[in-house]
């Protein structure tokens, strides 16, 4: 008895670390920003954006991918104190585009 009842122990404690890493990015909003819209196609929030608004959204995801590879890039072949700074600037670029996004988004009332 004392070995079911450590096996359904040991199972119960696997399925839930198991599961923990499932619900790792729910309410982040991933790339609708936390708006309440869930519906996403190719990196935008598709059920309350025109077609103009998903066109913008997508240069700029461009744009930003763009600048984020340079410096990827740049990380691989970087010393150690530099990829630190390179790692500020990656850190600095992603928070500059989330906050145009939402600029963007709050002007469009989303």
């Amino acid at each position: 008895m004392k070995k079911l009842s450590f096996r359904i122990a040991v199972a119960a404690i696997l399925i839930v670390v198991g599961t923990m890493g499932l619900s790792a990015q729910i309410g982040r909003g991933g790339a609708c920003l936390n708006t309440g819209i869930s519906t996403v196609v190719d990196r935008t929030c598709t059920t309350q954006l025109t077609v103009e608004q998903q066109d913008i959204l997508g240069v700029l995801y461009v744009e930003f991918q763009a600048e984020m590879d340079l410096l990827r890039t740049a990380m691989r072949s970087a010393t150690f104190t530099d990829k630190l700074a390179i790692r500020e600037e990656m850190v600095d670029l992603r928070n500059a585009h989330l906050a145009e996004v939402k600029a963007l988004l709050a002007e469009w009332g989303l």
